[in-house]
C-alpha cells in the first residue's frame, strides 16, 4: 500500500503453522502461494494477556501468527540498509502492529526498509517440554526465538525484493525486545542473517537454565491437573487456558520461589499487589528497584527488598511509561509508608495509593 513517499506491506507470512501438532516445535517452513496476495491490513498476533489493542485493523490473537511489516520508501534495486525490530513486552505481550512504534517515520526519515514481525509469546512460545516429552521437543523452550530467526532467514532471501539489501541488516529490540536480540545475536542459526545488533534497554545476559525451565513445565502440568504422562495433552489445550495459566505459574514459578529468611519468619514472603492497573507499575520498595509489572496479576515480589529486624516499608510506584520517558524522579509518583508490616496478613487491609489505584499488601506463609 503507497501513502505519499511510503510503501507498507502489511500480514506477510514468514513461515508455516505453529498450531496443532506444531505447538511447541521449531516453524516450519512456509507453504507457498501463486495467487496474488492482499498485504494491506496486519496479521494476528500471539496469544496473550488482556488481549490489548496494538493498532487499526489488527485481528484477533492467533497461534499461527508468524507474519512480518514492511515499510520502505521503494520497492526498488536501491538496496537499502535494513533493520529489523524486535518489539518489546517481556516475552508475553506485544505486537509488530504496535502504532506507537510504527516503522513509517524511520523508513521515510532515513532511507532505510524497517521490518518488524509477530512470534510467540508466553507459554506458546517458550515452554520448555524436551525433558518431559522427548527429542521429538528437543527445540522447544526457545519457540518464540526460532520464529524470529525464521523471519531473519525469510528476510535474507526476500527482502532485496523490496527494495533493502540482505547483507546489511540491523537487529534492534527495547526491553523485551532488547532481551530477544541478545538471544538472536547468540543464536546460530540466524548468524547468517544479519550483521549488526542494537540493544535499547533490556539486555538478556541470562535465561532460564534448562532444570528451571523443566520445572516450570512440570508447575503447567499441575495448574491443569495434568500428569507428567499426559505431557501431550497441552497440545489439546486451548490457547486462552494457556494464557490463564502462564499468569498463575508466573507467580510461583522457579527463581522466585526461595524467600530469604526474614522477620516474617523462614519462608515467608511479602507481595505488593497494585490490582487492576491500568498502566504499567514500576515499583520501588525500600530504595531497592524491584522491575516493572508486565501482565496480570500485576504484583512484585518485596521479600528481598526487607531487612531482618526491620519494621517499616517505603513503597514507591510510579508509571512505568511516564518513567521510561523523563527518567526516575517523575512527578506524582506514589510513595507509601507502613510504619509497622509485621500485623499484616494475607489479603491486608487495601490502602489507597492514589496513581494506580487501591494496592494492597499480602503476606504469603504457605512457601
Amino acid at each position: 500500500m503507497r501513502q505519499g513517499d511510503l510503501v507498507t506491506f502489511k500480514g506477510i507470512p514468514y513461515a508455516g503453522p505453529v498450531s496443532g501438532a506444531n505447538r511447541f516445535k521449531a516453524p516450519p517452513p512456509l507453504v507457498s502461494w501463486t495467487s496474488v496476495r492482499d498485504a494491506f491490513t496486519p496479521g494476528p498476533p500471539s496469544f496473550q494477556p488482556s488481549r490489548p489493542s496494538f493498532g487499526a485493523e489488527e485481528p484477533f490473537p492467533s497461534e499461527d501468527c508468524l507474519v512480518l511489516n514492511i515499510w520502505t520508501p521503494a520497492v526498488d534495486q536501491r538496496r537499502r540498509p535494513v533493520m529489523f525490530y524486535n518489539h518489546g513486552g517481556g516475552f508475553v505481550i506485544g505486537s509488530g502492529n504496535t502504532r506507537y512504534q510504527d516503522g513509517s517515520n524511520l523508513a521515510r526519515l532515513y532511507d532505510v526498509v524497517v521490518v518488524a514481525s509477530n512470534h510467540r509469546l508466553g507459554l506458546l512460545g517458550y515452554l520448555f517440554l524436551a525433558d518431559l516429552a522427548g527429542e521429538e521437543y528437543a527445540t522447544s523452550g526457545n519457540q518464540g526465538i526460532l520464529d524470529i530467526a525464521a523471519a531473519l532467514k525469510w528476510l535474507h532471501e526476500n527482502i532485496e525484493a523490496f527494495g533493502g539489501d540482505p547483507h546489511n541488516v540491523m537487529v534492534f529490540g527495547e526491553s523485551g525486545g532488547g532481551a530477544k536480540t541478545s538471544c538472536i545475536y547468540a543464536l546460530p542459526t540466524a548468524k547468517d542473517y544479519f550483521n549488526k545488533a542494537s540493544i535499547e534497554r533490556g539486555p538478556g545476559v541470562h535465561m532460564s537454565p534448562r532444570d528451571v525451565a523443566t520445572e516450570t513445565a512440570k508447575m503447567v502440568l499441575t495448574e491443569l491437573g495434568l500428569t507428567q504422562k499426559e505431557v501431550l495433552k497441552l497440545k489439546e489445550i486451548p490457547p486462552e487456558k494457556l494464557v490463564e495459566v502462564q499468569g498463575a505459574v508466573a507467580q510461583k514459578r522457579p527463581g522466585g520461589m526461595q524467600a530469604s529468611p526474614n522477620w516474617f519468619g523462614k519462608g515467608s514472603r511479602l507481595w505488593i499487589d497494585l490490582g487492576d492497573v491500568k498502566n504499567l507499575a514500576a515499583v520501588t520498595v525500600n530504595g531497592k528497584k524491584l522491575g516493572e509489572t508486565w501482565h496480570p496479576p500485576y504484583r512484585v515480589d518485596a521479600t528481598t527488598a526487607l531487612k531482618p529486624g526491620a519494621n517499616q516499608i517505603t513503597i514507591e510506584v510510579v508509571n512505568a511509561w511516564v518513567n521510561r520517558l523523563i527518567g526516575d524522579e517523575q512527578p506524582g509518583a506514589t510513595k507509601l509508608t507502613f510504619a509497622d508490616v509485621k500485623p499484616y496478613k494475607a489479603n491486608s487491609p487495601l490502602l489507597p495509593s492514589g496513581l494506580l489505584g487501591p494496592v494492597k499488601v499480602i503476606r504469603d506463609d504457605t512457601h
